[in-house]
């Protein structure tokens, strides 16, 4: 059960991988299907191989390939589908992180750029009181210098002074202002970048693989880890349907079989040999059934045989062995509990009874 939930998920993952990773519904169906298929051939493809290598080795052998070529495709396939699933998240982090990256640089500069002025800071009450000093220079001069009287050249001097001192506070004002900008900016920057999400790396989990096995590049280590993940639960999927397969055709029927239960084989008429001259077969036992199992029917993988053709072989083993045979009633439900004993395995179709995984011998 765990296996078939554990595949069903796998299958269903790569079948949903395949449709969101098409340009349209239909192309996206069509690819989800063949990497469905795909899936399924992968996961059940060693279960298959199992039960064809009962049958034929060739046909197991053949088996074994698809399977296996269909498992390489289908880790391919589910790798994608485990890679692909958080890209949206990936790229919401990386964007997070370029941002703050980004905008940590731009608060150096601008802070790198207020640090390199060198200025008398200048408000505007200060260029407005230069500017009324220059025009009042001005007047004075006028008034000197319109008459030519001794101070004259002291007023030009004087307004040319003033004159100089405007220009440098309007510089200095100049600074300032953009000396303002660049503060305003910086307090800007730092408001958001306090409201920036914390995000230390883009693939947390990649850089813990990547510190762990000494990998410098996180993606790298992330998507080794993809892969032996991806290997190791769809191997374990593939072995677990199997093993299922396995158990489900060695596990001996249940103890309180009635002999009503037991499969019939064809009635065949079968007369009892003629003893030696004076010597005179045993009385029929139970053991005669286990004994006969034990000598002539080994284990053979991918061989059966019919009820029928195995009871006349136990009449001429008893025949061998100066034993009584059982008569067919009772052999059955002797031969049947000795097979479940044994976990030799009783199949039944179109009416025939046969054991599977056995072969008659001399």
């Amino acid at each position: 059960m765990v296996g078939l939930v554990a595949g069903a998920a796998i299958v269903a993952g790569v079948a949903r991988h395949a449709l969101h990773t098409t340009d349209t519904a239909v192309d996206g169906m069509i690819w989800a299907t063949v990497f469905g298929m795909a899936a399924l051939l992968a996961l059940g493809g060693p279960t298959l191989a199992v039960l064809l290598g009962r049958l034929s080795l060739a046909w197991g052998a053949a088996a074994w390939l698809v399977a296996g070529c269909a498992f390489a495709v289908n880790v391919s396939n589910s790798l994608g589908a485990i890679s692909g699933r958080g890209d949206k998240t990936a790229a919401e982090r990386a964007k997070a992180v370029a941002d703050v990256r980004d905008g940590r640089e731009r608060l150096a500069r601008l802070e790198q750029q207020r640090a390199a002025f060198q200025f008398t800071a200048a408000t505007a009450d200060a260029v407005t009181a230069a500017r009324e000093a220059v025009a009042a220079a001005e007047r004075a001069r006028a008034a000197e210098c319109e008459r030519r009287g001794q101070h004259c050249r002291s007023r030009e001097a004087d307004e040319a002074s003033r004159r100089t001192e405007l220009a440098t506070v309007l510089a200095n004002r100049a600074a300032t202002e953009k000396a303002e900008a660049l503060d305003q900016e910086a307090t800007e920057l730092r408001a958001q970048l306090d409201k920036a999400p914390a995000v230390r790396v883009v693939n947390a989990h990649g850089a813990a693989l990547a510190k762990l096995f000494w990998v410098d590049d996180p993606e790298t280590a992330a998507t080794a880890q993809q892969v032996a993940l991806v290997t190791f639960v769809e191997l374990a999927i593939a072995f677990l349907l199997a093993a299922s397969e396995k158990l489900l055709s060695s596990a001996p029927r249940a103890r309180n079989e009635t002999p009503a239960e037991v499969p019939q084989v064809e009635s065949q008429p079968v007369a009892p040999p003629v003893p030696a001259n004076d010597v005179q077969p045993a009385a029929a036992d139970d053991t005669s059934v286990p004994r006969f199992v034990l000598a002539c029917l080994p284990r053979a993988s991918g061989a059966k045989e019919t009820w029928g053709t195995i009871y006349t072989s136990y009449v001429s083993w008893c025949a061998e062995q100066l034993l009584t045979p059982l008569h067919l009633d009772a052999f059955g439900p002797q031969f049947a509990a000795t097979c479940e004993r044994l976990n030799i395995p009783i199949r039944k179709r179109k009416g025939q009874a046969f054991c599977v995984g056995v072969r008659l011998v001399a």
